[in-house]
Formats: structure tokens, sequence, C-alpha cells
């Protein structure tokens, strides 16, 4: 248990060092992200239902802003996010569609997006959450 809590810390500073550089080894633009809200509480969903959340992102900079990536942390989220450029003040949305017919969730439920851009920080949590019931 005790070497597992030893590797956190290393783990954390490869990531975090991952996100600092982009893959050519320079350190990622002056691209600037900022969420509407970085969590949603659905509340109650009803099992073998759907909840859905939206999550607004805007281009703070002057600099064109690119989501790379967008990955959840289950199989049962499906993510929809711009694929275009957001240039300065350009406003997008990132659909989220939380699915619990194929998976055993029951009571309280956190799941975690993980969204990636070409900005500094490269990496974004974003965060739902509820009560299945």
């Amino acid at each position: 248990m005790l070497k597992k809590v030893y590797h956190f810390p290393i783990i954390l500073f490869i990531v975090i060092s991952g996100c600092i550089f982009n893959e050519n080894g320079k350190r990622n633009g002056s691209a600037k992200v900022k969420f509407k809200n970085d969590t949603i509480d659905f509340g109650i969903i009803r099992r073998n239902d759907t909840a859905f959340a939206v999550f607004e992102l805007t281009n703070i900079n002057h600099d064109p802003l690119i989501v790379k990536n967008v990955k959840a942390d289950c199989g049962c989220t499906k993510i929809y996010y711009p694929k275009d450029t957001l240039y300065a003040n350009d406003s997008k949305i990132i659909k989220i569609v939380y699915d619990n017919k194929s998976t055993s969730d029951s009571g309280l439920i956190q799941k975690t997006i993980l969204v990636q851009t070409n900005s500094y920080p490269s990496l974004h949590i974003l965060v739902f959450k509820g009560i299945v019931h």
C-alpha cells in the first residue's frame, strides 16, 4: 500500500509535465479557455434513464483555441464536442449524455470528463454527478 502512495506524486508530475508542453516539446500556446461551469449536478436520475448536460466553453484570448480530445471515465457517457476552431470570444458547447441502462450504477455517482485543448494548461476536468434511484 505504501509503495502505491509514493507512485502517485511521480505519476502526477509526469501528467502535469505533459500538459505544459505540446508534442514538439514547446510550451502550449497562449489560447485560454473558460468554462461557464465545471460541475453539473443532475439530482435524481431514474434507473434505466438518460441524463443530459451541457458545458459551455469560451476562448477568452486572441489565439485560436482547439479542443483536441474529450474523454469520459466510463463507457456509459457519450460526448459531443466542437471539432472546429474557436476564435477570440467564441463559445461552443460540450454535450454529455449519461445512459445508465448500460451500467450497474446505483446511488450516488460522480463521473469525470477530461478535456484536452491547445491552451495552457491543456487539460481541464469537468464533473457531473447525481443519484441513480
